[in-house]
């Protein structure tokens, strides 16, 4: 999939048969979009085991400054990635959020964000 300039364009996009592969293919693009966005201030890195295995969009972030603005827009794009069907809205239902110091988690169902602000 290839990203776009915003995360509506993400969410234009992904396809909603398998919440899933939509999960996937929407923070894939996101990663993206964050690393365009940024350049040099976020580097976006994906690693997926398979459908039955996690999938992680790793985010480290090199700017204090970027940071808040990055794990806004990661939060603002899972929650319209909710409202785009009622599946995914099921799906994504219990979303956890873990804070350890420089290391935000964000848990789905078998998929994970991590934003890790890394002093350069």
């Amino acid at each position: 999939m290839q990203g776009g300039n915003s995360i509506e364009s993400c969410l234009q996009n992904i396809d909603t048969s398998s919440e899933v592969k939509a999960t996937r293919q929407f923070l894939t693009c996101l990663g993206e979009v964050l690393s365009k966005k940024y350049q040099n201030n976020v580097k976006a890195v994906v690693v997926d085991n398979g459908v039955k295995y996690n999938y992680v969009l790793y985010l480290e972030v090199y700017s204090k400054d970027v940071l808040d603005n990055v794990l806004r827009e990661v939060e603002e794009g899972l929650r319209k990635l909710q409202s785009a069907s009622p599946s995914l809205q099921e799906y994504l239902k219990n979303m956890k959020v873990q804070d350890w110091g420089n290391e935000k988690y964000i848990m789905l169902s078998k998929e994970y964000v991590i934003v890790k602000y890394v002093l350069r």
